[in-house]
């Protein structure tokens, strides 16, 4: 994670479904009872960030084979379930992955280095692919001077401006289902090609 990243602090903000393994006092609150604990099989959505870290530590000394268990256990996210992995392979240009989980990518690193899920990494790696070519696509036929690739590059956050409309549907359907990795990808891609023909004029 990058300390000063935006993005990676939005995907670390992700909730999760977390098991608890063990009763913790004093948690309660997180079950919506103040006061009282946290018992074991409760199923509670964590922040990443927090549950990464109670996944990984133990909750006793490691001398009781019982206690050498950490606090609770990761659940599969819904953003990379079974069904969002079928309409994967699908159609993966056809997946609005913004909606899915407007992190996507940032997500599915983290559980496939948490997980070592190499399944999931060259579903998610085919997905990449077929997207950024689509994504390479739509940024090479809008070119600088045109209207439509200047309104889409503000809508998606760019730092163009124009009096054409930013409704970024209006510029393409695929475009707004972009994650925001995905995003910058376009931009880097509409910018690259724009410094490209410069160059050769």
């Amino acid at each position: 994670m990058a300390y000063f990243d935006l993005d990676d602090v939005l995907c670390d903000g992700s909730e999760v479904p977390c098991r608890f393994l063990h009763t913790v006092p004093g948690l309660g609150f997180l079950d919506g009872r103040p006061g009282g604990a946290i018992t074991a099989g409760t199923t509670l959505r964590l922040p990443l960030w927090l549950a990464q870290i109670l996944a990984v530590v133990v909750a006793g000394d490691g001398a009781d084979e019982e206690d050498n268990t950490p606090f609770v256990e990761m659940q599969v996210p819904g953003a990379l379930g079974p069904k969002v992995m079928a309409a994967v392979r699908a159609d993966p240009v056809a997946l609005d992955v913004h909606a899915v989980q407007p992190h996507f990518y940032a997500l599915a690193l983290r559980w496939c280095a948490l997980y070592a899920d190499q399944d999931l990494a060259r579903q998610v790696a085919g997905l990449l692919l077929q997207r950024a070519q689509e994504i390479n696509g739509f940024a090479s036929a809008s070119g600088s001077s045109s209207a439509v690739g200047t309104a889409a590059t503000t809508a998606l956050g760019g730092t163009e401006s124009t009096s054409a409309p930013t409704n970024i549907t209006a510029t393409s359907p695929f475009l707004a289902t972009l994650d925001e990795w995905e995003k910058s990808v376009y931009r880097d891609a509409q910018r690259a090609r724009r410094d490209a023909g410069t160059w050769r004029r």
